[in-house]
């Protein structure tokens, strides 16, 4: 005859680690200052499938917003790996402006992470991440992921395409110092390719997602379906385990071979 026990209590070991998913380990990143992800959730739509407010998924409270219906991008679902993403287009142009301001001062470092495509073909810089003076996370002529600094534009290390071909979507990572004008930035987990020496000037200002400030002549054409922004240097070998967190969550939610 076989018996059975059945224990009506709670079993808890604070030695065991507390197991987190990808997105949690995401918000609690120290120095995040907006995280943006293209789920419906987050989006407020106008009748046409654009977007008018992209909200902050993580406590930080801001948004990205377009008052101008005419100036907004399209919401698109099922577009990498089944995950949604925005679509600009650089002739109408799309863009968005964000309600936060990005921070500058004496000791300041900030990053900002995109999971993108980028539109093939174009033939002239585009600005995904820009406040048209001090620094922009941008696509050359030669659809090359580059972080410009006060007149100083790096590219990804290897030279690999932020583009690939024209479904490729690609994780951008860039980063900068002002104390010491430190810049980097890489591509797919490839880098970074490091420089200093850059104007170690910021201007408080406004950040703009999509377009430098001037449409349509530097304005993104193409795909967004992430973004992260930081306070901090997030290439830093001391935010190594921050940046293999990113990596990870890009891997597991966009499928992409980072």
């Amino acid at each position: 005859m076989s018996r059975s026990i059945i224990i009506n209590d709670t079993f808890t070991d604070t030695s065991l680690p507390v197991l987190q998913t990808f997105q949690q380990r995401i918000a609690g990143i120290t120095g995040l200052l907006g995280w943006f992800t293209a789920d419906a959730s987050y989006l407020t739509l106008d009748g046409s499938s654009r977007v008018s407010s992209w909200a902050c998924r993580a406590s930080a409270g801001t948004t990205f917003d377009q008052a101008t219906s005419g100036n907004r991008p399209l919401y698109q679902a099922n577009q990498i790996n089944g995950e949604p993403a925005l679509l600009f287009d650089r002739v109408r142009p799309d863009h968005m402006v964000w309600s936060g301001m990005w921070p500058a001062g004496a000791g300041t470092a900030w990053s900002k992470v995109a999971v993108m495509r980028a539109e093939t073909g174009v033939g002239a810089a585009m600005h995904v991440l820009s406040n048209n003076t001090d620094h922009a996370l941008f696509v050359d002529s030669s659809e090359v992921l580059k972080n410009y600094i006060a007149g100083s534009g790096i590219g990804s290390g290897t030279g690999t395409s932020v583009v690939g071909s024209a479904t490729a979507f690609h994780a951008g990572v860039t980063s900068f110092v002002q104390s010491t004008a430190k810049q980097a930035v890489e591509v797919d987990n490839n880098g970074p390719e490091e420089a200093t020496g850059a104007s170690s000037t910021l201007t408080l200002t406004t950040l703009y997602l999509g377009t430098a400030n001037s449409p349509a002549a530097s304005s993104f054409s193409g795909q967004v379906a992430d973004i992260m922004l930081f306070n901090k240097d997030i290439l830093a070998a001391a935010n190594e385990g921050d940046l293999i967190d990113i990596y990870d969550y890009i891997a597991t939610q966009y499928g992409l071979t980072v």
